[in-house]
């Protein structure tokens, strides 16, 4: 007997640009021909989470974990690679994160 191992993604793999490969997810996965993995229209489909087994955890206070948007990631991805040399004085104008 064959198993069934299948996800559905967000985007065509095949016709998105390149640089958006990195922000394809699954919205759906099944292993075993069991669904394992629901997002978005296929969230309904999703088993519940296993319970959080470390109560300082954020997810066990907020039920989920957060996921940057795809402007938060880039702004992310732009501040780290101007890397900085943090010293005494001015140490935020020099870190690369955007704070001043």
């Amino acid at each position: 007997m064959k198993t069934l191992h299948l996800a559905i993604l967000s985007a065509d793999y095949f016709n998105v640009p390149t640089e958006q490969i990195k922000d394809i997810e699954s919205v759906l996965t099944m292993v075993g021909g069991k669904v394992v993995y629901g997002a978005g229209p296929f969230s309904r489909l999703a088993p519940p989470l296993p319970p959080v087994v470390q109560d300082w955890l954020p997810v066990g206070q907020y039920g989920e974990y957060y996921k940057r948007t795809a402007v938060e990631a880039q702004n992310l991805a732009r501040a780290m690679s101007r890397p900085g040399i943090i010293a005494d004085a001015g140490a935020w104008e020099a870190c690369g994160c955007g704070v001043i």
